[in-house]
This record gives structure tokens, sequence and C-alpha cells, in this order.
């Protein structure tokens, strides 16, 4: 039995994206490098006594801190990232 990869991909995505919360998070919600962001917004770093604060995208990728991985958390909503439909 062939299994096609292509076909399988396409539909997780499809899945993924269909069933997608699109309501803000909250401030305050943590993620970690590596993850995806659920909100577009600003982002910093919530166990450091630095304070590096990033801008992400929805969907862009949690990154890195100094090379080590790093929990981030949501204190503000960028509210030009938004789209209404």
């Amino acid at each position: 039995m062939k299994i096609d990869s292509s076909n399988y991909t396409l539909s997780v995505l499809s899945s993924m994206t269909a069933t997608e919360n699109t309501e803000r998070k909250p401030l305050g919600t943590i993620r970690s490098s590596g993850q995806y962001s659920p909100q577009a917004g600003y982002w910093q770093l919530s166990e450091s006594a630095v304070s590096a604060v990033i801008s992400l995208r929805r969907g862009d990728i949690m990154p890195y801190y100094q090379g080590k991985p790093a929990a981030w958390a949501l204190i503000e909503y960028d509210l030009t990232q938004e789209i209404e439909i």
C-alpha cells in the first residue's frame, strides 16, 4: 500500500486552519521557543530579569533567546495585525 504524503500534509494543514480559534488570547498567555504564536502582539521573556520584548504576528514561531529555549508571555496586543472578516 502506497501512501501519498502530499495529500496527507494538505489535509492536515486544512483541518488545522479550519478548527483554529480566532478569538484573542488572554494577556499573560505563555508560549515556549519553537511553538507558534497564537496571537499577534508583543511578547516578553517570562522567566528572566532581562526584559526582552519582541513583536510577533500570529503563526510566527516563538524564538530562542541567546540560543537557549525561553518562555514568552503575551503582554500587549498588536491590533494592526488583526484582520476582521
